[in-house]
């Protein structure tokens, strides 16, 4: 056994090894680098109804008009993004702006609110935004139904659909409003 053992070692040292003659491996594919576009994120908010003017009705009521966007929803807080406007003759002072809210059977009164920002005092034909940002009581058919708000003599309804706004049969004293000027 020895005696094949240092034949084969003879061999190798004389001739090497066999070898099976292997191809060089191919490069790899070139890949050219492609830009994707980044992806156009949409505004979950739509879009505030814009009257174009201010209607006979809206000076009727005080001057006070509003425009407002659909109830924002996130995750157990609601925020209603909304404008309002001067459509008086004389200038309109917002520091002693408040809300009123009725529940489906009529009961309510004024709602709690913490106010951010100075509000400001509108001249005849000026608009200023602001937006109301509360908790939600979870379901739509509870709570605040139509939601009021008052500025001076003057007062505008601003309810939206389904506001999950306050208790059962206490808007006044389940929810906070928190009414955030501009400036803030």
């Amino acid at each position: 056994m020895w005696l094949i053992a240092a034949a084969l070692a003879l061999f190798v040292l004389l001739f090497g090894f066999p070898s099976v003659p292997v191809a060089p491996p191919e490069p790899p594919p070139v890949v050219a680098a492609v830009e994707e576009p980044e992806p156009v994120l949409e505004d979950p908010v739509e879009p505030i109804e814009a009257p174009t003017q201010c209607s006979d009705t809206d000076a009727e009521a005080g001057g006070l008009a509003r425009r407002l966007s659909p109830i924002d929803a996130a995750l157990g807080a609601r925020h209603l993004f909304l404008e309002i406007g001067n459509c008086g003759s004389e200038p309109l002072p917002l520091e002693e702006v408040h809300f009123t809210g009725l529940d489906a059977d009529g009961s309510g009164g004024e709602l709690s609110l913490e106010v951010l920002g100075d509000a400001p005092v509108l001249a005849p034909g000026e608009w200023t935004g602001l937006t109301l940002d509360w908790r939600t009581n979870g379901r739509c058919e509870r709570g605040t139904q139509r939601l009021v708000l008052h500025a001076g003599e003057a007062a505008v309804d601003v309810s939206s659909e389904c506001m999950q706004l306050g208790g059962e049969y206490a808007a006044e004293r389940d929810t906070t409003l928190t009414l955030t000027w501009p400036d803030a």
